[in-house]
């Protein structure tokens, strides 16, 4: 049983909105005198309420306990102790209770913009969402209910689930769960409205753009001469994901596209065991032969013939593995000695997303570096540097995959002008100005306590239980 996926979900849900949407800032004041702090064993109602935003909003022990133990988690996976000091302890508290006010903050802000209700589209796309992810984990559950042999493996599923749940100690059933998952997803869609409301506030001038663009060509004219692999970071991440386009491209690059085939179903289970039988009657074979090879004449020819009736067995279990990727292949490379073009077959044979994904890359195909380390498999890299510009090379396998590479051309060298970048460049700038326009916001929000309470009486003791 997956117990993790269970875990991971809870903490995907009560913890990453406020991971995503908070803005640091400093830590939370107590609202009047401090307040004594609880005995390490005193049971605190997981729902007590430990900080008020408004009238509307809390955050409790329970999600300050979640999210403590979240950054214990963290800690722990990057090689560093849990807190045992007080000072630590409650350092880390604050880290907490910053976090989740600053996402209760912006769900306030939101109810006082209008911003808080879902329409009938919005609240269909939140229920698709739960559905899903609902789906996902109680598939695991099946699995399991299956492997028992249950005979209501629905219902037993359900069960498991219900069992994981009281496991972590969260009191909810499937159903009341999904209920939580929807709210919790409800919310980050309300936080991404109001997210998108206060970035559309932002606006850029030609003088922006301008200025965005030469603060763009000092920086990676002085990364680049650096180390001119960054180019291909940046311009890549550019092509997939958007932001910062390369207005200087460094010399010593080329376009490639790749025709990628690879087989679809798995290799014979056996067939791992019989390549290690081989390797062990490879041994005794050498070492049979170095002690007397006459002597061992009869069990020499016994060994061979064991090994080579392996042979047969293996090659045809790879035969069958690998045939329907070589037919694939084969009739993809027929196609393109038939006189077809490169983009049509690869859309058609190929099976790499990133060049039916990405706009950018399908026309322009992926950076390659002509000298160095860029990442590409030797052999692909190798065989690019062979061809002539729009020419496609033979099948190569490697590692039981089939590729065509297919030679675009070199990329133009030089410094592009703002002229032949301006809508890449303007859309950059407006993106970051959207960007400052939001943390900005959150910043402030981060500052004004006027509607916020704290009882730290209600959290200090997170942390220090025995």
């Amino acid at each position: 049983m997956k117990k993790w996926s269970i875990r991971a979900l809870t903490l995907a849900l009560c913890l990453v909105l406020a991971a995503g949407m908070a803005a640091c800032g400093d830590q939370p004041a107590a609202a009047g005198e401090p307040t004594p702090t609880p005995a390490a064993d005193a049971a605190v109602d997981p729902d007590a309420v430990a900080v008020e935003i408004g009238e509307d909003f809390d955050v409790t022990y329970g999600e300050i306990e979640e999210y403590y133990n979240y950054y214990v988690q963290m800690m722990s996976y990057y090689g560093m102790p849990a807190p045992t000091a007080e000072a630590d302890i409650e350092s880390t508290q604050d880290q907490a209770v910053l976090a989740l006010v600053s996402m209760k903050k912006q769900l306030y802000f939101a109810k006082q913009l209008g911003l808080d209700e879902l329409t009938e589209e919005e609240a269909a796309e939140v229920q698709a969402t739960t559905d899903e992810e609902m789906e996902s984990y109680l598939q695991t559950f099946r699995e399991t209910a299956e492997e028992e042999g249950a005979e209501d493996v629905e219902a037993r599923a359900k069960e498991l689930f219900n069992e994981d749940l009281a496991a972590y100690g969260i009191e909810m059933d499937y159903i009341e769960y999904a209920a939580f998952a929807y709210e919790s997803y409800a919310q980050q869609k309300v936080l991404e409205k109001l997210q998108s409301h206060i970035k559309d506030t932002a606006s850029v001038t030609e003088e922006d753009v301008k200025a965005y663009y030469d603060a763009l060509l000092e920086s990676q004219t002085t990364a680049y001469e650096s180390d001119a692999s960054e180019y291909l970071t940046t311009q890549e991440n550019y092509e997939m994901n958007g932001g910062d386009p390369s207005v200087v491209v460094p010399e010593g690059y080329l376009r490639v596209k790749v025709l990628t085939v690879e087989p679809q179903e798995a290799l014979d289970e056996a067939y791992e065991g019989k390549i290690a039988e081989m390797a062990e009657h490879e041994a005794t074979y050498g070492k049979l032969m170095l002690q007397d090879a006459t002597a061992n004449a009869a069990e020499l020819k016994e060994i061979k013939t064991l090994y080579d009736a392996l042979k047969l067995e293996t090659d045809k279990m790879y035969e069958t593995y690998m045939a329907d990727a070589m037919a694939k292949i084969e009739e993809a490379k027929a196609k393109l000695d038939g006189g077809e073009s490169f983009d049509s077959v690869l859309a058609a044979y190929g099976e790499d997303a990133t060049y039916t994904d990405y706009a950018l890359i399908a026309e322009r195909g992926r950076l390659m570096m002509q000298e160095g380390d860029d990442g590409w498999d030797a052999q692909l890299h190798a065989a690019a540097l062979a061809l002539a510009d729009g020419a496609y090379s033979d099948v190569l396998c490697i590692d039981d995959v089939y590729y065509i590479v297919y030679r675009v051309g070199g990329e133009q060298a030089g410094t592009r002008t703002l002229e032949e970048l301006h809508d890449a460049v303007e859309a950059a700038a407006l993106e970051s100005a959207r960007l400052d326009a939001w943390n900005a916001q959150v910043e402030e929000w981060d500052a004004d306590e006027s509607m916020v309470t704290y009882h730290e009486d209600v959290y200090r003791s997170i942390g220090k239980q025995q």
